[in-house]
């Protein structure tokens, strides 16, 4: 069998053109940390998971060399799965879930992932073993601490093993257009577990365990009063512009207002939980003064950012003549979106949508430009060299139109509130969401 470390040509190819694609998914990205990443020694990355395959490309793509990841056995069902996934640096982890029987074939799968930190080449390894819809941090398995230790054992001397925690957050999950925080923390060296893990493997197999979930925790949104979720995730977005205004944060600690904005909610995630375990009793009135401020076409992220004080008109109508003027490409681009989301309406896992949307504009989008220039060239005679410049070109105008699109969902969706059948609603909304901030700020005061 190949290397699965090695880096072929097809590959390559394939990632740089999906690398190149990543970044205009979302609308804005802010990564920190990549100075933690150690270069040339055995790494094991332990991102939180969320949203199926877009976790590991938030860490493949931020990263300059290839990155080896290990993924649930049921997505490699056939000989073809198996070969792609093989291809793309994935090899399979078997749970009972799999079946009982197929728990031995996790030797082989560990002993594989080994020699790839022996060679010195990085491994991602999802530890909470399956994601969720939820903005919390599940336990850890037992898979990743098994494979750092074995790895280790088997190092030379003064060589160790890294785990870097990396924390990955977006502002909402189910199509394109969120923003995106990818944060890698402090490495923490499997060496410095080796004397107890001679003496208790179990031991130092928790303290690994604890000191991994205690680091990812810290770079992430994690809200622990599961009982409350449904109160205080939305509580935590809603009340992130007034932390924002009361607190001052600056671009220094922040480069980009998605950044402020994850920083707010993650500080006020770590206020709410105190205050749900401390039954706080304003907590209960906060909760009560944002009830109006709901509704399932957007998310709680979104609404916070809606709510703020409207566009003005002379705005709105600059962006009508934009979306003019891309309008060619946004038709161009509406085959991708409409495949992407029937097929999402097949798949309950919303967790999945987002990765689905995004493999779909993979596919489809150049495919469709395509035989858009293909028309064109043969209409204009363009010829084949001009022909190509055209298609490029149009690929870039298509990224743009896309662009545009996510930059201008919340903007058309607080235009229909605001004037629309739901403008009643909206405005008790408002009014709801004033309130609440001023009674916040007052709090954080």
């Amino acid at each position: 069998m190949s290397d699965i470390t090695r880096r072929t040509i097809p590959y390559r190819l394939l990632h740089t053109y999906v690398k190149s694609v990543f970044p205009s998914f979302f609308r804005q990205i802010e990564v920190r940390g990549a100075e933690n990443v150690p270069s040339d020694v055995p790494v094991i990355f332990a991102p939180n998971h969320q949203c199926g395959l877009m976790d590991p490309l938030c860490v493949l793509f931020f990263q300059p060399d290839p990155v080896v990841f290990m993924a649930r056995a049921d997505i490699f069902k056939n000989e073809l799965a198996k070969r792609f996934l093989r291809f793309l640096k994935i090899t399979p982890v078997f749970r009972i879930r799999d079946g009982y029987e197929n728990l031995s074939k996790n030797e082989a799968q560990f002993d594989l992932a080994k020699q790839v930190l022996l060679k010195h080449k990085k491994l991602c390894i999802m530890p909470e073993g399956r994601h969720g819809n939820q903005r919390t941090l599940k336990p850890l398995v037992k898979g990743i601490f098994r494979i750092a230790f074995a790895a280790e054992e088997a190092l030379d001397p003064g060589q160790t093993v890294h785990i870097i925690p990396v924390g990955i957050d977006y502002s909402h999950y189910e199509h394109a257009g969120a923003d995106l925080i990818v944060q890698y923390g402090t490495p923490i060296r499997v060496c410095d577990y080796m004397d107890q893990y001679r003496e208790n493997a179990v031991q130092a197999t928790l303290k690994l365990k604890q000191d991994l979930q205690q680091a990812i925790s810290s770079l992430m949104l994690d809200i622990r009063t599961l009982d409350r979720y449904e109160e205080l995730y939305p509580l935590a977005c809603l009340s992130a512009p007034a932390y924002i205004e009361n607190q001052g944060i600056t671009p220094t600690s922040a480069r980009t207002l998605a950044g402020q904005l994850f920083d707010a909610r993650k500080a006020m995630s770590i206020r709410l939980d105190t205050m749900a375990a401390e039954q706080d009793p304003l907590l209960e009135q906060w909760t009560e003064i944002f009830k109006p401020i709901q509704g399932k076409d957007l998310f709680p992220t979104q609404w916070a950012e809606i709510l703020q004080e409207p566009v003005s008109i002379a705005m709105h109508v600059f962006q009508g003549i934009i979306h003019l003027v891309l309008l060619p490409f946004s038709l161009l681009n509406a085959p991708a979106h409409l495949i992407a989301r029937k097929m999402n309406k097949a798949v309950e896992d919303k967790q999945m949508h987002t990765t689905f949307s995004f493999v779909v504009g993979l596919i489809v989008v150049p495919l469709v430009y395509l035989l858009a220039a293909i028309v064109l060239a043969d209409w204009a005679d363009l010829g084949f060299a001009r022909g190509l410049v055209s298609y490029g070109l149009m690929l870039i105008a298509a990224r743009l139109a896309e662009r545009w699109r996510q930059y201008n969902r919340l903007m058309n969706a607080r235009l229909r509130l605001r004037f629309g059948k739901d403008s009643i609603r909206f405005q008790r909304m408002q009014s709801a969401y004033k309130k609440g901030k001023r009674s916040l700020k007052k709090r954080l005061q």
